[in-house]
């Protein structure tokens, strides 16, 4: 499997890392588009149609006699792969945070802090590192949960019920520790 980190980093993208629940690492990436496209060509690898379309293209490159011609079936291959690059790098912008506020923003946003306290502990004890404020619990809770609305919509709460559940099973409980239950009132 392909270090997605040390690629994004080689391509010039800088990563960071958000938080770590238990084994599970948040990262984000930021960058130019020109690294973007850089971090695609070295990740990607070409799937159903233009898989084959690309060998071939390629390996047909590698045959011909004439260099004019190589070099043509060379271009089409990055042409398909880059015309794939952009096609992720569209759906990534989607992700950006929206100028007006939606209906699920709005309900993630307005999470008080009593209300996150039961997430924050769970993402503690499965290995979170969060400060014991309040104030801190909430942030991390809602950053969390941002970042599903935007990358889900309105699915935003199924799949962090997912995550959660994941936590969940993660945490072994003992007579002495209970495990923090989270309901979505």
């Amino acid at each position: 499997m392909k270090d997605l980190a040390k690629l994004a980093s080689d391509a010039g993208l800088t990563v960071l890392l958000d938080g770590k629940i238990g084994r599970q690492e948040y990262q984000s990436i930021t960058g130019s588009f020109a690294a973007l496209e850089r971090f695609a060509m070295a990740f990607y690898e070409p799937a159903g149609d233009n898989k084959s379309l690309i060998e071939s293209l390629l390996n047909r490159a590698a045959l011909q006699i004439d260099d004019n011609d190589a070099s043509v079936m060379r271009e089409a291959a990055g042409v398909l792969t880059r015309e794939h690059y952009v096609g992720m790098a569209r759906k990534a912008a989607a992700l950006t945070y929206p100028d007006e506020l939606t209906a699920d923003l709005r309900e993630v946003l307005g999470w008080p802090n009593f209300r996150c306290g039961p997430i924050a502990h769970l993402m503690r004890a499965a290995g979170a590192d969060i400060k014991r404020k309040a104030e801190d619990e909430q942030a991390v809770v809602l950053h969390w949960m941002v970042k599903l609305v935007l990358q889900h919509g309105a699915d935003w709460w199924t799949v962090g019920t997912k995550e959660i559940s994941a936590m969940q099973e993660r945490i072994k409980p003992t007579p002495s520790k209970e495990i923090p239950e989270v309901h979505n009132d």
